[in-house]
């Protein structure tokens, strides 16, 4: 299902106050705190007014961006649609604050990022006979992709590892001058490239793997123009 712009303004400023009730409160503990991380879910779940079309399962990543320099500060999600949309843009809002990546953002950082929230539809196992057959299958620029890598006897999912459909333009934009330009195919290898090493698999290739498969998604983006300001929706 497709958000309208209203919808997806609404889901942007929840973002905005949980994160910010969040980081100004003086009862938060630890991030490991289950129990501190739950009370906001639902204390912020029983203070919003119910809104039409948000309670359909979905997967949401909600990204923190420095403001102007449109640096990454933080994107945490939820890949799966297993938590009503409100609750999962509730819960990926609390996570982005605390990405391993990064320190836990402060409150003098509050007015310094942006917020922009990913809304995924499901993801989509991509079936293939060859894993050449991977890069017929995948669409550049519009496709978000994760790489599940499983265990060749149990069959029991050991690692996995997502890219967001944005992740195109940034890796188009790291190719040095010489490989700027570079064959649609061989861009796509070097995608999943890098893909494998997002999962923590040192090997180029594993995506080729018979242990190894791909699902693919699109995503509907809204963020903040600047910090606290107007929300739009953004095309890929």
């Amino acid at each position: 299902m497709e958000l309208n712009l209203e919808q997806g303004k609404y889901l942007v400023k929840l973002a905005r106050r949980t994160i910010e009730e969040y980081v100004n409160s003086k009862i938060k503990s630890l991030v490991s705190s289950i129990t501190t991380r739950q009370y906001f879910i639902e204390k912020i779940k029983s203070e919003e007014v119910l809104y039409p079309g948000l309670e359909e399962p979905r997967g949401v990543f909600c990204t923190l961006n420095r403001y102007p320099q449109k640096e990454l500060r933080g994107c945490i999600g939820l890949p799966y649609p297993d938590k009503p949309l409100k609750e999962a843009v509730i819960s990926a809002a609390i996570d982005s604050t605390q990405d391993p990546r990064f320190s836990p953002l402060g409150k003098e950082e509050l007015e310094a990022v942006t917020i922009e929230l990913s809304i995924l539809t499901k993801p989509e196992l991509i079936e293939v006979q060859r894993p050449e057959e991977y890069l017929e299958k995948i669409e550049q620029g519009k496709n978000g992709l994760i790489l599940q890598y499983k265990d060749g006897d149990s069959g029991a999912l050991v690692t996995q590892g997502l890219f967001l459909p944005q992740v195109w333009e940034q890796l188009q934009k790291q190719l040095p001058a010489g490989n700027s330009v570079l064959t649609e195919n061989k861009f796509k290898e070097l995608f999943l490239a890098h893909l494998c090493y997002k999962a923590n698999i040192f090997d180029s290739n594993a995506w080729r793997h018979q242990n190894a498969q791909l699902l693919k998604f699109q995503v509907q983006i809204f963020e903040e123009k600047e910090p606290k300001g107007e929300v739009e929706e953004k095309s890929l």
